[in-house]
């Protein structure tokens, strides 16, 4: 997301197009690895343009700002990048080309696909799920149910425990020691 009125210039424009590309998207979208050699997937940019707006010096670096929307019922995240100089609640209003970004609560960090651990069938609805790999003590993630029963997702083999807590209620249930299978 881009600074408000940060006239540090800001691009991305990576040599190669990133793995994994899109057809229709830019080229400057896909997986990439970072200046540490961690993978990111890039798949909206706002870089700086010529767009006839003064003043240039902030308007041409891409200046804005970045509304997110959490859709409860659908488990959808919404991304918007908006340019500084666009009110998002006139009706004609856009972003910025290739936003907004729209995707599933699932797909934003969980493994898709891999390893699994056994099915939780928990005792209330709407459970607080968290799953931290034994070996490590690391919590992976923490997840809200909807309804009582949730497959939970890791990234490797081992043994891994799942807390299923209410923090209204007080309900607690350990699942210890948990060995996760592959996917089918």
């Amino acid at each position: 997301m881009p600074s408000v009125a940060n006239i540090w210039p800001r691009r991305w424009f990576p040599p190669e197009p990133g793995g994994n590309h899109e057809e229709g998207t830019p080229r400057n979208t896909g997986d990439y690895l970072d200046g540490f050699g961690n993978k990111m997937t890039v798949h909206a940019v706002s870089n700086p343009t010529a767009n006839g707006i003064e003043p240039t010096a902030i308007h041409h670096r891409a200046p804005g700002y970045g509304i997110v929307t959490l859709d409860r019922d659908t488990r959808e995240i919404t991304f918007a990048n908006w340019p500084r100089w666009v009110d998002p609640s006139e009706p004609d209003a856009t972003p910025y080309p290739g936003w907004p970004i729209t995707f599933d609560q699932l797909a934003n960090g969980f493994p898709a696909e891999g390893w699994r651990l056994d099915t939780i069938e928990a005792e209330i609805d709407e459970a607080v799920i968290q799953v931290a790999a034994d070996a490590s003590g690391e919590v992976l993630y923490t997840y809200r149910t909807k309804g009582r029963s949730f497959e939970p997702r890791v990234f490797e083999g081992g043994a891994y425990t799942v807390r299923v807590t209410d923090p209204d209620s007080g309900y607690e249930q350990i699942y210890a020691a948990m060995e996760a299978r592959r996917s089918p």
